[in-house]
């Protein structure tokens, strides 16, 4: 045994993304799904791409195979999940990002239907609240929700979980209250917060999520107004 690399190939590139693994066919064929929706077939001798298939899913199990009545099959499992919440890099940023199981064969169909596309949000409405911290104040909940909520929430950016620039819960220091030390919404998978956080520091997670959301909402008036271009 000679332990050396034979070929290899680059897969998802600059995104934190967990592709799917690979599995390997006596036919010679090595086959791997990516989260950005592709499903690749490689030549097992030679490591060259034979075949890409864009499904629409993000995939990060690795394939299997079965035969069924002298036919063999390949499945796979899709869909966007695990710890890393953020869509960006897989196929979920554009797709609805739902749980599938696809299976593919050789004399399948020739196109795999994709999840209905998502579609863009709406603009938004101007704050009902106006900035309300001073810079330290608004780094101090930035500090904070990257320690407590970014594992969880991104911002301006299709995700699992909801956008907060986009909530009404963020304007109302009550509500806050009620959802981060209360556990308002654990029924729904929203745990609190009352060992880790204190009524001080909603003020600052408020603060930096209202300052958020007026960029957000000034760059899309911004953009709105630029004329387009004409070819």
């Amino acid at each position: 045994m000679t332990r050396r690399v034979v070929w290899e190939q680059q897969t998802s590139e600059d995104y934190a993304v967990l592709d799917g693994g690979t599995m390997t066919t006596a036919g010679g064929l090595v086959l791997a799904g990516r989260e950005d929706g592709t499903m690749v077939a490689y030549d097992a001798q030679t490591g060259s791409i034979l075949k890409t298939i864009q499904t629409g899913s993000a995939m990060m199990a690795a394939p299997m195979t079965f035969e069924v009545g002298g036919k063999q099959y390949v499945s796979v499992l899709c869909g966007h999940g695990g710890m890393f919440l953020n869509f960006l890099g897989t196929a979920a940023l554009d797709y609805i990002n739902e749980d599938r199981i696809l299976t593919f064969a050789i004399d399948g169909a020739p196109e795999t239907p994709t999840p209905p596309r998502r579609t863009p949000p709406a603009f938004r409405v101007e704050p009902p609240l106006a900035r309300n911290g001073s810079p330290e104040l608004v780094q101090a909940g930035r500090t904070l929700f990257i320690t407590h909520c970014a594992r969880c929430h991104t911002l301006n950016t299709p995700a699992i979980s909801s956008d907060l620039t986009r909530s009404s819960a963020i304007y109302s220091i009550e509500t806050l209250d009620a959802i981060l030390l209360r556990g308002a919404l654990s029924s729904a998978g929203m745990g609190k917060f009352d060992e880790v956080l204190t009524e001080r520091d909603l003020h600052s997670i408020q603060a930096y999520l209202v300052n958020e959301t007026w960029n957000a909402y000034q760059e899309e008036r911004g953009n709105a107004r630029k004329p387009r271009e004409r070819f």
